[in-house]
């Protein structure tokens, strides 16, 4: 059972242990309380780590809030210290590396959404998070994130058009979709042939919709046709 508490937690507010702190992460995440997350990150000095847990949980919509939290965690920690941020950062990056012992799944969006809720270290890891694009089993994420990337600043991301560009004709759908979308906004002059080649894809698939903050089902050729 999820507490919906709203109690005041953090390292030196409360003495709770970490079970409870990390409950009080899964009941903003289960209401997907946003402000309620910018709120508590800043009291609680490892919301980043808590939030990190979750993605690997076994629902899938909880997984993708706490992705979703980690950018607004990140964000808010970046203000008191961008450097815990960059460190950060960096070991889920590393975590990524199979002589790591430790990785995430999901670990190339947990990355992307923190370069978008922070920024200037778009610059110094995206290119790190992008040679990942073909090793499994993160290809899909890799994808996934640097799609997430382009559309809050695509300049860290824009060498890989001509790649981009190719793997518009992946046999994966989701690498299609999320291609196409980091594409148009790489280069906006594009979105007319990438409406043209891909709006007859029905290949489904389920992308987490912030708009709603729920998982849906869509299609390739919706995807494209909503750029």
């Amino acid at each position: 059972m999820i507490a919906t508490g709203r109690a005041r937690v953090g390292p030196f507010e409360e003495n709770l242990t970490r079970k409870r702190r990390k409950a009080r992460a899964l009941s903003l995440l289960a209401q997907r309380d946003l402000d309620g997350i910018r709120s508590w990150a800043g009291r609680e000095g490892n919301a980043m780590e808590f939030l990190l847990q979750l993605v690997s949980h076994r629902d899938a919509l909880v997984r993708w809030r706490a992705v979703e939290g980690l950018g607004v965690a990140a964000a808010v920690r970046a203000v008191e210290s961008e450097e815990s941020v960059r460190e950060r950062l960096r070991r889920l990056v590393w975590s990524m590396n199979h002589e790591s012992g430790n990785a995430i799944w999901m670990a190339p969006d947990a990355a992307g959404e923190i370069m978008t809720g922070v920024p200037s270290l778009a610059g110094e890891f995206s290119r790190i998070l992008a040679s990942f694009i073909n090793l499994e089993p993160f290809v899909e994420g890799v994808h996934r994130a640097v799609a997430r990337i382009a559309r809050v600043d695509p300049a860290p991301v824009a060498y890989l058009a001509p790649y981009l560009e190719h793997a518009l004709s992946r046999p994966e759908a989701g690498i299609r979709a999320h291609c196409a979308l980091a594409l148009g906004r790489v280069d906006p002059a594009r979105i007319a042939g990438i409406r043209e080649k891909l709006r007859g894809d029905d290949a489904s698939l389920d992308i987490y919709d912030r708009s709603s903050g729920e998982l849906v089902e869509t299609t390739v050729g919706r995807i494209v046709l909503s750029m």
